[in-house]
């Protein structure tokens, strides 16, 4: 495009091409929430988090600032994400009015 200037050039340093604005780290925030929303472990969402967040480091198109911002980003939509999923599960550790091991019949004036 006339006029536009690249976003790499000799002396930047970078090693890949960038364009549009760096913080929070898109990536970063996305592989953390989709890795937690499809595994449901806060372990593998971290470190799946944390890989991508230092691979945008090493290719120098990201602040540690903008990696960190993108992290903190996805853990609050992924803990909105867990709010919201338990706020609308049903309650299956409700207890039963009948006691452990004891099965329930109708009454014997019951319709069948």
């Amino acid at each position: 495009m006339p006029g536009r200037r690249s976003s790499t050039s000799a002396g930047s340093g970078r090693f890949a091409s960038f364009h549009g604005a760096s913080y929070p780290s898109r990536h970063t925030a996305t592989a953390l929430l989709a890795t937690g929303l499809v595994t449901g472990s806060r372990t593998a969402a971290h470190g799946v988090g944390c890989a991508v967040g230092l691979s945008r480091l090493a290719l120098r198109v990201h602040w540690p600032t903008d990696v960190l911002g993108g992290l903190l980003f996805g853990y609050g939509w992924l803990a909105a994400a867990r709010i919201a999923r338990t706020a609308t599960a049903p309650d299956l550790t409700a207890r039963s009015p009948h006691p452990p091991g004891t099965r329930h019949r109708p009454p014997a004036d019951a319709v069948r």
